[in-house]
């Protein structure tokens, strides 16, 4: 039997005692004293008393409780009950309900036949509200049943840290660390999805259509301020604007494998998640302010793990051009600088990139060789230096090679076309994008056939591989019950002496050992490819770097060129490119050179002004048959290059240029 001191009231009560009410309380009262485990009210074995005090601490800590009801057979109604603290809950409700649609039993839309809350104090320590919520859902078979069964450990686990993860992001919100300014940056995104209306938001209601009405009333004269009037009410009640929040949090757990979780305490995954939604919203609404300003954040972490003293570090910066990218050797080497026997723990570092915000944020840890703790004097040097190591190393030089986002469609549409049949095999492109100095970039498109009780696909990833960004498609359904799916990811993985054939062979035994059965859909062409690129290099007499080669070969379109066009030829139009590379820009004119080879004209186009030579990509579309075409950019010089049939249309193409006063 639960104990007495758990009776709990209204956190709201009626001043008039209503019978209704007062049953509701009762049936909420059992349900609470239900949810909570055993373990919080054990008494010690000398005792006859409940001791009040630490049983409560138990509680907190034990805090989101996320229970399901056991049932062994279908069909039935299961009860799933959650238990947590009420400050910071608002929109755990809708959230659930998402996750019960997404991630309970995938594929499958459940039904849920009703579901009650409350806000209540526990009579005996009235300073603290909490929030119960309890979820009625049909299970209409038993396999349906068993498969819940099976997705819910994983299930629990997401609320839990979803959960933790919001309330300490709120908090944070409310924290001195962080001006009126940065809050009202943070606030601004969540206060504004009142005004605008949210695709991926759908369960509206006549009161939220009428909020976003008023409101929108207020601010359109002025939509991306918030009025000083509102910003003491917005500061005390933060959740209040904040409807996306649990979704969004929930997107930033997912990057964690499930060793790097098992091996940390909850509370410090609860931080990591915090802090990266905090810092990808300080810098977007940063960057509304100042666009062309380079905009950081940073935090450090000490910890332990396994009993070693451990250094996580947080950082979130804006990418300003587009080459740009946040490795976690750009961070590894500041941190060198200051800790020089600091060492990476392998498996704990964590990008995520949002190319459209152009937001990167990264998280690692790092020991010391000797396993000794960090000094404060460490920390304070690394806080003062790491950020302005990080800003100047961002503007290394990265040779651009972008995939064409119609190449990308038309790949998955070929995957999708090729799965016809509930025995196919799983099938992968794997495409090359661009390369640094310690990293090469590949774009990885997954298409496969989800089984009526199978969850999404789930990938974690450990060094030299890091997923650092993750997109997954509903294409279409096969005999009405398997969902035919594409995954998009976006990879980076560790050179360490590795040719772009090794790398790649990599990637794809990495998604060999998750998916078994695989067929490497680009693999025969990529081969040929390859052979093609050795060619090529070894007729360069004086090779320069081999990203500036490949990053030229990759950006050969249509891509099939990059099989079938003459080593030859290449090398002579990349003798071009080096020339142009070397040509002293004195002025502001634009390039233009002209060679041939064989029966090919080749020309390249070379300028500062990014829109000289989108003028000239418009001006050659009319050319598109036969043409191939390169583009490179080398800090900012734009290289724009073309390979045509010596016929008539060559004479027309250069007529077009003088026409349009294009050529120097």
């Amino acid at each position: 039997m639960k104990i007495d001191f758990f009776k709990i009231k209204a956190s709201s009560p009626q001043r008039n005692s209503h019978p209704g009410f007062d049953s509701y309380i009762k049936s909420m009262e059992a349900l609470v004293k239900e949810t909570i485990p055993e373990s919080v009210i054990e008494m010690h074995e000398t005792s006859h008393f409940i001791p009040i005090d630490s049983s409560f601490e138990k509680l907190s800590r034990s805090l989101p409780i996320v229970q399901i009801s056991e049932e062994s057979n279908a069909p039935c109604i299961l009860s799933l009950k959650v238990l947590t603290r009420e400050e910071y809950s608002q929109g755990l409700g809708p959230f659930i309900c998402h996750m019960i649609d997404e991630k309970l039993l995938p594929g499958k839309k459940m039904t849920i036949s009703f579901l009650r809350s409350l806000t209540f104090k526990f009579i005996v320590k009235p300073k603290t509200p909490y929030y119960i919520i309890e979820f009625f859902i049909n299970v209409e078979s038993q396999k349906d049943l068993q498969a819940i069964q099976k997705n819910f450990p994983r299930f629990q686990e997401e609320i839990r840290l979803t959960t933790l993860g919001v309330e300490h992001a709120r908090k944070l919100v409310l924290a001195k660390g962080y001006s009126l300014e940065e809050k009202r940056m943070i606030l601004l995104e969540n206060f504004t999805s009142l005004i605008k209306s949210s695709s991926d938001f759908n369960r509206k209601t006549l009161f939220e259509d009428v909020q976003r009405v008023l409101f929108k009333g207020i601010y359109e004269e002025y939509p991306d301020k918030i009025p000083d009037h509102l910003l003491p009410f917005i500061e005390a009640k933060p959740q209040t604007f904040d409807h996306h929040i649990f979704n969004e949090i929930e997107n930033i757990s997912i990057l964690f494998h499930e060793d790097f979780s098992r091996k940390r305490p909850l509370s410090h995954l609860s931080k990591i998640i915090s802090y990266l939604y905090l810092f990808r919203k300080i810098i977007t609404h940063s960057m509304q302010v100042k666009p062309d300003s380079r905009h950081l954040s940073f935090k450090l972490i000490p910890l332990k793990i396994e009993g070693i003293p451990t250094l996580a570090i947080i950082l979130g910066v804006n990418l300003t051009e587009d080459w740009e990218s946040l490795e976690e050797t750009d961070l590894l080497d500041a941190i060198q600088k200051c800790i020089p026997n600091a060492t990476l723990v392998p498996g704990s570092n964590v990008i995520n990139e949002r190319s459209k915000k152009r937001v990167s944020t990264l998280y690692l840890e790092v020991q010391k060789e000797d396993k000794r703790p960090f000094e404060a004097e460490t920390l304070k040097l690394m806080k003062k230096k790491i950020p302005k190591e990080i800003r100047e190393s961002l503007h290394k030089s990265k040779e651009e090679a972008s995939i064409p986002p119609d190449e990308t469609t038309r790949s998955i549409l070929n995957l999708t076309k090729e799965i016809k049949s509930i025995h196919d095999p799983a099938k992968i492109i794997i495409q090359y994008h661009n390369q640094s100095s310690s990293h090469i970039h590949f774009t990885v498109i997954l298409a496969r056939l989800q089984e009526p009780e199978a969850p999404p696909l789930s990938l974690s990833s450990s060094p030299p591989i890091t997923l650092r960004k993750v997109e997954r498609k509903v294409v279409g359904i096969l005999k009405k019950r398997f969902i035919k799916e594409v995954y998009l990811y976006d990879i980076l993985i560790q050179k360490e002496g590795r040719s772009l054939k090794e790398a790649r062979d990599r990637i794809f035994s990495f998604f060999k050992s998750q998916l078994h059965k695989l067929h490497d859909f680009n693999g025969g062409m990529v081969t040929r490819k390859y052979e093609n690129l050795a060619l090529f290099k070894s007729l360069i007499d004086t090779p320069p770097s081999d990203t500036l080669i490949e990053n030229y070969f990759y950006s050969i379109s249509p891509s099939f060129m990059q099989t079938l066009s003459s080593a030859d030829v290449l090398k002579e139009h990349f003798q071009l490119i080096l020339k142009a590379l070397n040509h002293d820009f004195i002025d502001s004119e634009p390039l233009f050179l002209f060679d041939e080879k064989n029966d090919q004209a080749l020309i390249v186009c070379c300028s500062h002004d990014e829109r000289y030579i989108e003028e000239v990509k418009k001006r050659a579309r009319s050319f598109s048959d036969g043409i191939v075409s390169t583009y490179l950019k080398v800090f900012d010089l734009h290289i724009l290059g073309y390979m045509l049939p010596k016929n008539g249309q060559v004479e027309n193409f250069l007529t077009l240029l003088k026409q349009e006063k294009l050529t120097v």
